[in-house]
């Protein structure tokens, strides 16, 4: 009697397993590119209104099985066209994707060269130059950096055996490059001070007060040194350059002068 309560308790198990694996849902298949051939990887795969999916593995496949009550299996991946197809609830369902790559057609777009970024700055420096013009004032006073660098350019071969060079024949190795001639140069000697400068206009008035120099490269050559040292004439040299500069600034000087900013 004990045996056969067994029996039937057995097959009933069994029955009732066959139920459930036939309600469950199984899909199994492979994600390719449908122009190359080509296995997709990381291609989402997943049951279509619910939460329940998977990406392909690196060779495409993919493998779900669910409860739910499905119907429709969708597969999407970026550059590609989603593809939704329909399943047999309840069975095992063999789907294979072929997805089809998605092309943007894009408006074409033309670029044309605009204005130079640089007259927009000077032509600002233009239009403020009275403004900052400190000739107008009565009096000032302002704190000064004067910054002087002399290269040399076309250098010989035979230059770097002049004693000039003999503290630091090295930078040889690194000479720079003008961006505008492209030509290389070697600095030779660099000269900066800081001063305070007054200036008053009636009684006349124009007091420079070096408060440090430096000058780098030559300081053992005596007769380039003397162009250095009267602090005057650099700022000489600098009134003349402020006048070129002064009408590199008008704006008829655009048409005629190449700037790079």
């Amino acid at each position: 009697m004990i045996m056969n309560k067994r029996i039937v308790l057995l097959v009933v198990l069994l029955l009732l397993g066959q139920c459930m694996w036939a309600q469950s849902t199984r899909v199994k298949g492979k994600v390719t590119d449908a122009k190359t051939g080509e296995v997709l990887p990381l291609v989402n795969v997943f049951f279509t209104g619910t939460t329940i999916g998977m990406t392909t593995d690196f060779d495409g496949e993919y493998y779900l099985e669910t409860r739910e009550e499905v119907t429709e299996l969708q597969a999407s991946f970026v550059g590609y066209l989603p593809k939704t197809v329909k399943i047999n609830k309840g069975a095992y369902n063999a789907v294979d994707f072929q997805l089809e790559p998605q092309t943007f057609d894009l408006d074409e777009v033309k670029v044309t060269p605009g204005e130079n970024p640089a007259h927009v700055i000077l032509r600002n420096v233009s239009k403020n130059k009275y403004r900052n013009n400190p000739a107008r004032f009565e009096q000032y006073y302002c704190k000064t950096y004067t910054k002087m660098e002399l290269d040399l350019t076309n250098i010989k071969p035979g230059f770097k055996n002049k004693k000039l060079q003999k503290n630091f024949g090295f930078i040889f190795e690194h000479m720079d490059t003008s961006v505008i001639t492209g030509k290389a140069y070697l600095p030779v000697m660099i000269s900066e001070a800081s001063a305070d400068y007054y200036y008053r206009k009636s009684p006349s008035l124009s007091r420079e007060i070096v408060n440090a120099s430096r000058i780098s490269g030559i300081e053992e050559d005596y007769t380039l040194a003397q162009f250095n040292r009267p602090f005057t004439c650099q700022r000489q040299f600098l009134r003349q350059l402020y006048r070129y500069f002064r009408s590199t600034f008008r704006q008829s000087a655009f048409g005629s002068r190449a700037f790079i900013l």
